[in-house]
């Protein structure tokens, strides 16, 4: 009787869990489509809400293409730097030392979004102070301290991937005399590719969509495409906050739903890619 009752307490949880959290997704989804749709009526004096969007999304170019570039640059160095370091912990390491550096890299992947930003920030004065630069805040300053803020995700992505390799793979190559190396870059990691997309996917989920650490390093309001490496930026996750706090017009108030929207569906893109790539090396592995 104890028994029945525990699992249809333990059943009703979870079940009510997951509906909960299809609500509260949809829930908010709806508001957002709702509201701006409303916004958009209301706009709709001159011109069609067609055209108002255009021009909404005409606006906001900068900042999603801010967004893109920010990302990219940040996943270009986190991902070779990632990777190594966790061929690195994998393959090279064992016992006190291995607890180690997971305890570390677990330890950053941690810590909060803005303690990241606010280190990036303090090493550009640092660094300005040793040498005695001139350099402020910019592209590439918030490119590093991103990279930093996603490099757990890709280091432990990577770890998990190799771990996934079946053992009899993982000794096949050396057993016909391949040095170690060549059994890390050309079996382990092809091996973990899809795995390791996924990890990397998610990683640019979790890029695209943080405030914090761009905020404190190189994103301004207006500050259009970024021109070099040393410039401004914009990004949507900046956008979004700026004009919530800001906006001065219904126009501006659409724009950031719409903007809302548009990284929405940016993080919800990743995650199905992660989800489906997952899937897809489960059915590999168990077929």
């Amino acid at each position: 009787m104890n028994k029945t009752l525990t699992k249809v307490v333990f059943s009703s949880y979870l079940y009510g869990g997951a509906i909960l959290l299809i609500a509260i997704i949809l829930g908010i989804g709806g508001f957002l489509l709702r509201r701006g749709g409303l916004i958009l009526g209301e706009l709709n004096t001159h011109n069609s809400w067609f055209k108002t969007l255009v021009n909404i999304v005409s606006d906001l170019w900068p900042s999603i293409a801010g967004t893109f570039l920010i990302t990219g640059a940040a996943v270009l160095i986190a991902v070779p730097l990632g990777i190594i370091t966790a061929i690195f912990i994998n393959e090279y390491t064992t016992g006190a030392m291995r607890e180690t550096y997971t305890f570390l890299f677990k330890l950053i992947s941690g810590v909060p979004s803005i303690v990241i930003g606010v280190f990036g920030f303090v090493s550009l004065i640092t660094i300005n102070s040793i040498f005695n630069m001139n350099l402020k805040t910019s592209f590439i300053v918030s490119a590093f301290s991103l990279s930093l803020l996603i490099l757990p995700y890709i280091i432990q992505s990577t770890i998990l991937a190799l771990q996934e390799v079946p053992k009899e793979i993982r000794i096949a190559a050396q057993s016909l005399g391949a040095k170690k190396y060549q059994n890390i870059f050309l079996v382990l990691l092809p091996q973990s590719f899809v795995p390791l997309s996924s990890g990397i996917i998610l990683a640019i989920g979790r890029a695209c969509e943080d405030t914090a650490v761009i905020m404190l390093t190189g994103v301004a309001a207006y500050a259009g495409l970024p021109n070099s490496l040393t410039s401004s930026f914009e990004a949507l996750p900046f956008y979004i906050y700026y004009h919530t706090a800001e906006y001065q017009n219904q126009y501006e108030l659409t724009s950031v739903f719409v903007a809302t929207i548009i990284i929405v569906m940016l993080s919800t893109a990743f995650m199905m890619i992660a989800s489906f790539l997952r899937h897809k090396i489960n059915l590999t592995l168990n077929g």
